[in-house]
């Protein structure tokens, strides 16, 4: 999903929080902000969009996940 969703150049009026790079970034993609409907995933949420490196919504996601995962101490 990653992928489909960098290959958009984001819009000029998105702000740059990460400094170069022109993809479009979610930055709080994880299921509960994905609706499958008839096969096809939508993305919903989009308060935190942003234009930037890809590695960098990656890195978000991973690090959404990951915490969602952890055991609560």
């Amino acid at each position: 999903m990653h992928g489909r969703l960098h290959a958009i150049t984001a819009p000029a009026w998105l702000p740059s929080p990460f400094g170069e790079g022109q993809a479009l970034l979610h930055l709080d993609l994880h299921p509960e902000n994905v609706i499958v409907a008839a096969g096809v995933p939508y993305l919903i949420d989009w308060t935190n969009a942003a234009a930037g490196p890809a590695p960098a919504d990656i890195t978000q996601t991973w690090v959404l996940i990951a915490s969602s995962l952890a055991s609560p101490r």
